[in-house]
Parts: structure tokens; C-alpha cells; sequence
């Protein structure tokens, strides 16, 4: 090419290149027709709460007709939300529920919304991306003790501690039978519950059972296969009839975490220590009832009172 032929070649180029530029330049000064783009972060499409959807919410500038899908990390089309249709400046919300356009959930990853505004000639994909996670959190009871309290104030044995942890950021609660009854601040990996045995400020005496439940950030909920039964009891005495000797002592096995007890046999009344407590049975036949108290709880058993062993007189002859 002769030099006379490269001159308006080379002018030509100048021209086109100074006409992209200033296109792009153009572009970049227009405002977006996009206003108020606000996209769910992280859902679960199959968590057990009233938030399985991912909204997609924006505001257009202009009328136009709009065309929205979601698309996976490779930019392949998932769903299909709506197509070509007419939106006016008023603020939209478009929903999606995690699921292809066949009705199967997507796999856990990163989706993304894609924009078509038919009108103004231009797509957008949206930087805003949606997590999808519909894995529950792993729960696993570290250790929990005593297994028996007495939530009596004295200091001992009063409550039951659980330290557990989690494989992921996740707000924990201590179910009591199936129901929620503590709850732990923030999304700690590992933690400790303490309970008391009270159920809406009483005590409810007896054996119940623990679970630890972990909810994810997702609101999958996860149900640790580990429970632990604790027993809640203030005195308790193992045996509800005691069979003596009219006049004997004995003994009673008392289940307390006080060092003494109160008790009443009878007529008869003291004070004394609980491994074991010692009594002496009244020296008449019967049965009486017998009361054994730790502040304001009581326990009570029947002694049977039987006659004294005869001596034999022949012994020895």
C-alpha cells in the first residue's frame, strides 16, 4: 500500500476509534437504568422458616420491558423469573424459591441475577450474588454434668452445664422435651448452655431430656442426634416402704445433695446425716409414715414396723 492509499486508511481509524471512545464515553456518563438494587445474600430454599425465597428487588428510570433470569457460576440460565415484561419507575420485586426451571433445588453455591431491558438494549448482570446453602449445621455434645441437680441455691449441683460446637456460624438453643427453653447470644462455633431446671420460672421435678438445636445463617436447622437425660430432684428416698424390727435402728437411703436432713418417724422428729441417716423404729407394731425434708422439699416412705424377734430360750441347752 502506497503511502498516498495509508493516509486516509490510517484517518479512517482515527475517526472509529475516537467514535468508540466516545460512546464509551457516554456510557459510562448516562446514569444506570437500574435504581435501588437490593438482592437476598444467603437463603435456603428447604430451611424449616418463613424465609425460603431470594428476593430481587430495583427500580427502573424508565419504563421498559424487562426479562429477569438467575444464573449459576458458569453463566448458564437456572430459572426463568419473568419475560418481557412491562415495568413501570414504581420499585419491583421479583422472587425465587431456589429451584430450576424443571423444579429441582440447585446445588449449594453462588447464583446470580441476569437483567434484559428489552426498550434500552442492554443486559446487566448483576455483581449482587445469591448463596444458596441448604446444608444444616453438624451439632456435637462435647460434655454435659451433673446429670443430677437439685437447683436448690446452695451451690452445688444447682444446674446442669452442656458445652457443645458446631461446624459452622450458627445461633443455638437448649430444647427441654421437645420444646425451646434457652437461647445462646450470637453464632459462636463452640459454647456452653446452662439450665437450671426451671420451665417458666418452676422446677419441674423429675427426669427430662436435652437436646441441642443449631440453626445456620441460611435458617437450616440442625438436630444433634446426642441428647442428655438429666434428673432434677431436691431429696428423694429410693425406697417408698422400709420393713424393721419393733425398737431397731436402721437405716435409710436418702438421695439429697444436702449433708443433713430433717425427718419426722411417728411422733418422733430430729435431725440427721444423709450417707447414711440412722433412726431408731418405735417400739409398738404399725406402720408409720416417715418424713424426710431439705428446706421446703419433702420425701416420705412408710415404715412397717414388725414384732421383736423371740428369743429362744433353749439356746445353748
Amino acid at each position: 500500500m502506497t503511502r498516498d492509499l495509508r493516509l486516509p486508511f490510517v484517518l479512517l481509524l482515527l475517526v472509529a476509534t475516537a467514535g468508540a471512545f466516545a460512546a464509551a464515553q457516554h456510557l459510562k456518563l448516562e446514569p444506570t437504568p437500574l435504581r435501588a438494587v437490593d438482592v437476598t445474600k444467603l437463603f435456603s430454599p428447604v430451611c424449616e422458616c418463613g424465609d425460603r425465597l431470594a428476593e430481587i428487588r430495583f427500580r427502573l428510570r424508565r419504563n421498559d420491558r424487562v426479562t429477569v433470569v438467575v444464573t449459576d457460576a458458569a453463566g448458564t440460565v437456572v430459572r426463568h423469573l419473568v419475560s418481557s415484561e412491562r415495568v413501570g419507575k414504581t420499585p419491583v420485586r421479583f422472587t425465587w424459591d431456589g429451584r430450576t426451571d424443571a423444579g429441582a433445588v440447585v446445588p449449594d453455591g453462588q447464583y446470580g441475577p441476569r437483567i434484559h431491558l428489552a426498550d434500552y438494549g442492554r443486559t446487566f448482570e448483576l455483581p449482587n450474588r445469591i448463596e444458596v446453602d441448604t446444608t444444616p449445621p453438624q451439632v456435637r455434645i462435647v460434655s454435659a454434668g451433673p446429670r443430677t441437680i437439685s437447683p436448690d441455691g446452695d451451690g452445688h449441683a444447682d444446674r446442669i452445664r452442656i458445652r457443645y460446637s458446631v461446624d459452622e456460624p450458627a445461633v443455638a438453643r437448649l430444647y427441654v422435651d421437645g420444646s425451646p427453653r434457652v437461647r445462646v447470644r450470637g453464632l459462636p462455633l463452640a459454647q456452653k448452655i446452662d439450665w437450671s431446671g426451671r420451665i417458666a420460672k418452676r422446677v419441674r421435678v423429675g427426669t427430662q431430656r436435652l437436646a441441642v438445636v443449631a440453626r445456620d445463617e441460611a435458617g437450616n436447622v440442625g438436630r444433634g442426634e446426642q441428647t442428655v437425660d438429666v434428673r432434677i430432684r431436691f431429696v428423694a428416698l429410693p425406697r417408698r416402704t422400709v420393713r424393721v424390727r419393733a425398737g431397731a435402728r436402721f437405716t435409710v437411703r436418702v438421695d439429697a445433695d444436702a449433708p443433713t436432713v430433717d425427718w419426722r418417724l411417728g411422733t418422733r422428729s430430729g435431725a440427721g446425716n444423709v450417707h447414711p441417716l440412722v433412726l431408731r423404729a418405735p417400739t409398738r407394731p404399725g406402720r408409720y409414715a416417715l418424713r424426710v425434708r431439705v428446706g421446703s422439699h419433702v420425701a416420705r416412705a412408710t415404715v412397717r414396723v414388725g414384732r421383736r424377734a423371740r428369743r429362744n430360750r433353749n439356746a445353748g441347752h
